[in-house]
């Protein structure tokens, strides 16, 4: 029996949990966004001034994915730090309230729904520290506007990172990578209720420049469950245009100019992955590593193929080939057609079955060979993460990240990156018709919400 004293203390969650230069000639910045908290703006405006600062930057990359969001107010104050000033960055519009009026109560009339818009200031460019260690700001924009951006989603991009993405995109002033992002575009507050509880409800939802409203479902009231969800459909998507008339889309988030679909896990990788054994394998080699924090630091790898075969070893004498199919992804259906043939008196087929699953045993097995190389990395960045904080364990893996190797193609190349950021524009616009008044936003709109 072993007695420890615990010290609590406060442990800080950054929202940057990396800022790296990313070419040869430090010339493109990569910052990670995490999250949207109160401290978001502060600790990506230093970031990127440091960044600057150490080598002038002609490129950012801003990494959004897996960033589910935050504040409304932090969205608006990053949207800052890229966009012009005094232009739109978001809109929030309430649903249209119906009301009594007169002395009938039958009578109702409409409450225009109330919109607020939310632009964009200048912000002060990070200037080193003060004598008494604050940090100082010159009176100048934080970028410079002949700066090239980059936005990488996913779809775990969601609400305030939206809005952030968004902007950017109605605006011209980035190219968007990655994939289509989440679509949540509401606004939701809380209600203080008694005994501490809290009410968590939607207010209005919130609108991009353009005037597209991101949201991808859609709730009706419905008298036995309460609400249902559902889907916007394709066909009830309308059409927006950028500053430059590229045509955006609304009701399903956002989507990227360049889609960089993720790698799709293999189905040995999935099944480890649900059995930890890459958190489980990095917890037992970790304490017999020497130097496991100065390898961590290192560029070299520290899964070599020495310890990859010794994981392998590992995994396949935790788990036998039956435990193996189980948890393959045919498992259920096969035991479900073995019970059907033996209920229909077949049972001379089930030995087939067996033979059927033990091939996708094999299979799956196989992958410990074919899917080599992402099974490292995945071992690799669990090992890491035992030593070091997380910033190197992500920087660890940029080199190899096909989104930002995408990215960095496109800021490498300024034609590409011009043809990317004007792609439909000219047609659009011409063939257009004349603006209508959306409510929202400054752009033209084709069939605009009413």
């Amino acid at each position: 029996m072993m007695d420890k004293v615990l010290n609590r203390r406060q442990v800080p969650l950054r929202d940057v949990p990396l800022a790296m230069t990313v070419d040869d000639k430090n010339e493109i910045g990569y910052v990670k966004l995490s999250g949207f908290s109160s401290y978001a703006p502060f600790e990506l405006r230093f970031a990127l001034g440091r960044l600057n600062q150490m080598h002038p930057l002609k490129s950012v990359i801003l990494d959004l994915r897996g960033n589910t969001g935050g504040l409304l107010s932090s969205a608006i104050q990053i949207s800052d730090i890229f966009l012009p000033p005094d232009v739109n960055v978001v809109s929030t519009k309430g649903r249209v309230v119906e009301t009594a009026t007169g002395t009938d109560a039958n009578s109702v009339g409409v409450t225009p729904a109330k919109e607020v818009q939310y632009k964009s200031k200048m912000i002060p460019k990070y200037g080193g520290s003060n004598p008494d260690g604050s940090p100082k700001f010159l009176d100048e924009p934080l970028l410079d506007p002949n700066v090239k951006v980059v936005v990488l989603t996913d779809k775990m991009t969601a609400s305030a990172s939206e809005i952030v993405s968004g902007a950017i995109q109605d605006h011209d002033r980035g190219v968007l990578v990655g994939e289509t992002t989440y679509g949540k575009g509401l606004v939701q507050v809380l209600q203080r209720l008694s005994g501490g509880r809290q009410l968590k409800f939607t207010t209005a939802k919130y609108y991009t420049p353009s005037g597209r409203c991101i949201q991808s479902k859609t709730y009706k009231a419905d008298g036995k469950s309460g609400t249902t969800e559902s889907k916007v459909t394709d066909k009830d998507r309308q059409t927006f245009f950028t500053d430059a008339g590229r045509p955006v889309r609304d009701g399903g988030g956002v989507e990227p100019d360049v889609m960089v679909p993720p790698r799709k896990p293999g189905q040995l990788e999935t099944f480890l992955n649900r059995w930890d054994a890459f958190y489980r394998y990095a917890g037992q080699v970790a304490p017999t590593l020497r130097n496991g924090e100065e390898l961590a630091t290192m560029n070299a790898p520290i899964v070599t193929d020495e310890v990859y075969d010794q994981f392998q070893k590992w995994a396949m004498s935790q788990v036998d080939s039956e435990a193996l199919t189980v948890g393959g992804p045919f498992a259920k259906s096969l035991d479900l057609f073995t019970d059907a043939i033996k209920e229909a008196g077949f049972e001379d087929a089930v030995g087939d079955i067996k033979m059927v699953q033990k091939h996708l045993n094999d299979l799956m097995i196989s992958e410990f060979k074919t899917q080599r190389e992402p099974l490292k990395k995945k071992l690799e960045s669990q090992i890491r993460s035992r030593f070091v904080v997380e910033s190197r364990v992500l920087a660890s893996g940029v080199d190899s990240d096909p989104a930002i190797i995408k990215a960095v193609e496109l800021l490498d190349n300024n034609v590409l990156f011009a043809d990317t950021l004007t792609k439909g524009a000219k047609s659009t616009l011409a063939q257009a018709p004349a603006p209508k008044a959306s409510g929202v936003g400054s752009a033209p709109v084709v069939n605009p919400k009413k």
